[in-house]
Formats: C-alpha cells, sequence, structure tokens
C-alpha cells in the first residue's frame, strides 16, 4: 500500500534537539495496510549489529485519525516532541509478522528501506517487539537482548506509561465498533426503506455490500450530527460517538423521522456491540453462551431505553422522544424474543 511514514522525536528535556545524545526516544508512525498504521519507539540498537534495531509496538492506530493522534502527541509532549522526517513509502506484508517499508526516495534521517520483523519470544500479552532493520542516521542507545524486558519498561514509562497507550487503544476499539454499528444501522435502514421496496434483489445486494465496504469518514458523513432528544445526562456518555451521528441517511433513504431514528439505531447498536462483543471473543466456539452473551446485551439494551423514557421530559420533544425509544424498545424486545427462541431450540438439540 501506499502510504507516508512519519519519524518524530522526544527529547529528555526542554531546549534546542541535540541529535547525537542517546537520550532522545525515537518514534515511528508506519503504515501497514490500507487502514492502519503502527506506532512504534526505538528501545535500542543491538550490541555490534550494524542497522538493527530493537522497537517496542505502542499502538496500532486507524489510518483516519492518525493527524489527530499525532496532535495529540504534541499537546502532551509540549516542546519535548520534534516531528524530524515524513516520506511516502510503499508498505508490504510478505509473511505474518513482517513488513516491509519501500522508500521511492530516501531521507535526511531515513537512509535505507526498512523491515520489521515480529520477536514473539521477547513478547508478551502488553508488550510487543519488533526487531527494525534500517540505515537510520539516529542516535540510541546500546541494547542486549537479556536487557531488553527492563528497558522496554524504561520507555514505557518515560513516554506516559502503558495506561496512556491501553487508552488510546479503547479509542480506537470504540471507533471500529462505531463504524460497523452505523454500518448496521445504515443497512436496517436500506431494508424498511419505502422508496427501495421496489428495488431489483441483485441491486440491494449490491448496495448493502457497498455499505460494508464505506470507509469511516464516509458512515460519518452520511449519518450527521442530530440532537433532537439529547439530556445533559446522556449527552456524550453512555453511548459516545454514536449520539453525535444520526440523521441523513435515514431521509435519504426514505424513512419517516429518520433524523432521530438513525441517531438512535446507531446508538443502541453500539451500545449493544459494546455489551455483548467481548463476551462472544471469549466463549470462541461455544454456540449456547455467545446466545447467552447477545440476550444479556439486549437485555441490558431494553433496561437502557427505559431508564431513557423516564429522562423524555427534559428533552426538546418529550413526544418525540418518547415515540422514537418506544419504537426502539419493541424492535429490540423482538430481537431479544427471536434469540431467546434459538437459545432454546439450541439447548433441546444438545440435550436429545
Amino acid at each position: 500500500m501506499d502510504g507516508t511514514v512519519r519519524y518524530l522525536i522526544v527529547k529528555k528535556h526542554k531546549g534546542s534537539l541535540n541529535k547525537k545524545t542517546a537520550s532522545n526516544t525515537h518514534l515511528f508512525f508506519i503504515p501497514i495496510d490500507p487502514k492502519q498504521f503502527m506506532y512504534i519507539a526505538v528501545i535500542g540498537q543491538i550490541e555490534e549489529e550494524e542497522n538493527t534495531y530493537v522497537a517496542q509496538l505502542l499502538v496500532k492506530i486507524p489510518e483516519d485519525i492518525i493527524d489527530d493522534t499525532i496532535n495529540g502527541e504534541f499537546e502532551y509532549f509540549g516542546d519535548r516532541l520534534v516531528e524530524i522526517e515524513s516520506l511516502e513509502c510503499k508498505s508490504s506484508n510478505p509473511s505474518p509478522g513482517k513488513y516491509v517499508i519501500n522508500f521511492p526516495k530516501k531521507g535526511m534521517n531515513i537512509l535505507s528501506d526498512i523491515e520489521l520483523n515480529y520477536q514473539v519470544e521477547y513478547s508478551t500479552i502488553q508488550r510487543r517487539i519488533y526487531i527494525l532493520k534500517g540505515n537510520l542516521n539516529l542516535v540510541t542507545g546500546d541494547v542486549e537482548m537479556k536487557d531488553m524486558s527492563s528497558i522496554a519498561a524504561k520507555v514505557m514509562k518515560d513516554l506516559g506509561g502503558r495506561k496512556r497507550f491501553q487508552e488510546m487503544q479503547t479509542i480506537s476499539d470504540d471507533r471500529k465498533l462505531l463504524e460497523v454499528s452505523c454500518k448496521e444501522t445504515l443497512m436496517n435502514i436500506v431494508k424498511e426503506s419505502e422508496k427501495l421496496k421496489g428495488l431489483p434483489f441483485l441491486d440491494k445486494t449490491l448496495l448493502y455490500d457497498y455499505i460494508k465496504e464505506m470507509e469511516y469518514k464516509d458512515v460519518a458523513s452520511l449519518l450527521y450530527e442530530a440532537r433532537e432528544f439529547e439530556t445533559p445526562r446522556t449527552k456524550g456518555a453512555k453511548y459516545g460517538a454514536a449520539f453525535g451521528a444520526g440523521a441523513g441517511a435515514g431521509a435519504k433513504f426514505g424513512i419517516k423521522g429518520a433524523a432521530v431514528g438513525a441517531v438512535l439505531g446507531s446508538a443502541l447498536m453500539l451500545l449493544y456491540r459494546r455489551l455483548s462483543d467481548p463476551c462472544i471473543k471469549n466463549n470462541p466456539g461455544n454456540r449456547v453462551a455467545q446466545l447467552e452473551c447477545r440476550l444479556e446485551g439486549m437485555r441490558r439494551v431494553l433496561a437502557q431505553i427505559q431508564l431513557d423514557l423516564k429522562q423524555c421530559d427534559h428533552t426538546r420533544n418529550p413526544e418525540k422522544c418518547r415515540e422514537k425509544l418506544n419504537e426502539e424498545y419493541h424492535k429490540w424486545q423482538d430481537k431479544y424474543e427471536e434469540y431467546l427462541v434459538k437459545l432454546t431450540t439450541l439447548r433441546r438439540k444438545k440435550a436429545s
């Protein structure tokens, strides 16, 4: 894929940048597929191995929020963070855990192509280590692999601690969930649309496929902001970004009252996915447990709708608030009953 590598330095102290000191921390944002970047920190150079470095993965970031992430790093580090170089590249993933980054034009600091190889023997669930090979114009301390763990921990602490990057990952994961939730809402809108009822089956299938392939920014622009029944308590709190996504798609596909409906549909779907997805992933291959996960998520969505119904008097349009919430409640109730039948049927089959 085509992309851009960004190379930055975090200075140990404020003041002028001294590129010749080993106290600097070297950071790279590297594109690894069309939708994702690796954010890595160089831990040090392997002793007596030329152009060979140890790097630690800090977090993987979606391509469409990379600029916001870098801006956030400038806010966090202030004058200590300096962007050194930005180079266009072509990246490939020839085998699992291996990334090759080719630069059509070399830079002043990145003097050759780069190769990253995952080191499973030095990695843990919380720490992923790579060997980075490339001719880089940078100064860093030497590291022996036996000392890698303690040095990696020190670098992580100097960059703000593991919790900071876990929060970045959470934001990234929430954004992925929001994208999925909004796409599911769009497909439901298409399914219910009066305008599209006469659309040939093949054309409707192609439309579903198109929605599945839409970029996050396109989904977000189609589901634009609507705030008809936000309350101070709900605004941005439990549904997060989904409550700010909303109305345009419903109007486009001919759903009456879609301004609120699309917002609410996306928000409730996001809430459901947040509740059920982790449980489903923790029960691979266990169909009964996965259905129970889904049902528990639906029960909690239904309970949340009931709580929100009590807040409708505090909204701009209480009548419409109750109308839309009741409509969604019946949709989720129907879905709950459908999955309850599936679970009961599966249990009977297993018992027989």
